[in-house]
């Protein structure tokens, strides 16, 4: 599997080439989003068609970003346009963990269970991967974020006695995902981005706790990615101590400036822009671009990936170009 033997600092036989994007998956397999965060063979199917469809590296067992904020309290609506979103987010100042947590009694992370399963028993080639987000992503999903935001400057405490719960949720998390046949746990944490917090502010509420969660994961059997939307450069080597095995760059970002900060250390993931390149340019563009991620981050140790999640709407033809071109590049 080449996406494990890059992940494992292995020599891989092609560059791997791996997509996200709960959305187009969804689009291409034309379900209604209710059933596809609530039926398990719905989700899986819709995946396994994503993967077959496009020739990527692995399936990914991805609904939405709720999931998990469901599973801690939060109430969702739907939106005919952009799907689930949160109604109700909860109070940190009123928030009592409770003592269990079961995640099998919300429909939306018991699905993406279900579906796990489902995939690791349908496919042999390709790892299975999940997708949930961050310990701070989370928490400040499924609290006020503004409320969260004040609280680093007037309730530090507060905030990270929420960090070490969510955290210990989401290790629970892994842990069942893990055993229903996942092998790879992909972390986006939009919010640590430093277009959204400071380089102190991610080292105090985001890097202890990214840190705890990926070291659980990786003593589980697991291999963690890491994705941070927006600029990250001051903080590259602080996300590469979490002991992600990959990191995920946005497109803003220079795969050749993080390979020279961070070395052969970690594996670079990205960084196709998805929505000028993938979604509204053409094989062309794609192929150029997928070439120029794969040369300026140097092939060795590198995944090809979109710099986010693949959007709706985008053509199916620039997905297979970007896979046949990381499968026809001679290293």
């Amino acid at each position: 599997m080449v996406l494990l033997d890059t992940l494992k600092g292995r020599v891989a036989s092609s560059i791997p080439v791996i997509f996200t994007g709960a959305g187009l998956a969804r689009e291409l397999a034309d379900v209604p989003w209710e059933a596809l965060r609530s039926d398990a063979s719905v989700l899986a199917e819709a995946q396994l068609n994503f993967q077959r469809q496009t020739g990527m590296d692995w399936v990914t067992v991805y609904s939405d970003a709720l999931p998990i904020p469901e599973v801690l309290g939060c109430t969702i609506r739907f939106s005919p346009v952009s799907g689930p979103l949160i109604d109700r987010q909860m109070s940190l100042q009123d928030f009592k963990p409770p003592s269990e947590i079961d995640y099998y009694a919300t429909r939306s992370a018991a699905a993406m269970l279900g579906a796990i399963e489902i995939c690791a028993r349908a496919v042999r080639d390709v790892p299975v991967g999940v997708l949930f987000e961050a310990p701070f992503t989370t928490a400040l999903r499924s609290f006020d974020a503004t409320a969260a935001i004040k609280l680093m400057f007037k309730n530090p405490g507060l905030l990270r006695s929420a960090l070490d719960f969510i955290t210990g949720v989401l290790e629970g998390f892994s842990a069942e995902a893990i055993r229903k046949g996942a092998s790879v746990v992909h972390i986006p944490d939009p919010f640590s981005s430093l277009d959204f917090i400071s380089a102190r502010h991610f080292e105090e509420f985001s890097h202890p706790y990214l840190t705890r969660l990926i070291g659980s994961i990786h003593r589980m059997g697991g291999h963690a990615i890491l994705h941070m939307c927006g600029n990250t450069e001051s903080i590259w080597p602080k996300m590469a101590e979490t002991g992600a095995l990959g990191l995920s760059l946005d497109q803003k970002m220079v795969l050749g400036n993080a390979r020279a900060v961070l070395g052969k250390s970690v594996v670079l993931v990205g960084n196709v822009d998805p929505i000028h390149v993938l979604m509204m340019g053409d094989a062309t563009a794609v192929r150029r671009a997928a070439v120029s991620c794969i040369e300026t981050a140097g092939p060795d140790r590198f995944v090809l990936m979109p710099g986010c999640g693949t959007p709706p709407g985008t053509p199916i033809e620039n997905l297979r170009a970007m896979v046949s071109t990381a499968k026809e590049y001679v290293v």
